[in-house]
């Protein structure tokens, strides 16, 4: 019998739009590419990349949810590597954003548990990418929520 050939859509996008979300994270995990390791443009690839995982808020700390009733997640792949000392390191600027007292430990020397972060709020810049898939730019300090001061404008 011959192979036949069919459609396997895949899912699709969720219907966010791009900018500042509010998100929660949910994890960072080490995942190994076997098919990522090699020598590349700067030595040695292990192929080893972080996985960062946060699940979309909205302004009032909501989650958010796609047309299947799932929370909308993102995740974000970025290099193995934690450098506090860079100011180049996507990764220490994001753990800095997530969590300042995860940072301050692991600048300091100490070993930090991404457990002990996950739930903590934070801010995504999403960028959709042309096949509609969101795209995590950077990850920010959670937004302050504004308390309005009364002014006497507003008691006249």
């Amino acid at each position: 019998m011959a192979f036949e050939i069919s459609n396997t859509p895949s899912a699709s996008a969720p219907d966010i739009e791009g900018g500042l979300v509010p998100a929660r994270f949910d994890g960072l995990a080490m995942v190994e590419h076997p098919d990522w390791a090699g020598d590349g443009k700067f030595g040695y690839d292990d192929g080893k990349r972080l996985h960062w995982t946060f699940t979309l808020l909205d302004e009032d700390g909501a989650v958010l949810y796609d047309d299947d009733a799932d929370p909308i997640i993102v995740e974000a792949v970025n290099s193995a590597n934690i450098n506090t000392k860079s100011d180049k390191s996507k990764n220490a600027a994001w753990l800095k954003s997530v969590s300042p007292a995860a940072f301050a430990a692991v600048n300091a020397g100490q070993r930090f548990s991404a457990d002990e972060m996950v739930g903590a709020n934070c801010t995504l810049l999403i960028e959709i990418k042309d096949n509609g898939w969101p795209k995590v730019v950077n990850v920010l300090p959670a937004a302050k929520k504004s308390s309005r001061r009364t002014t006497s404008a507003d008691e006249g």
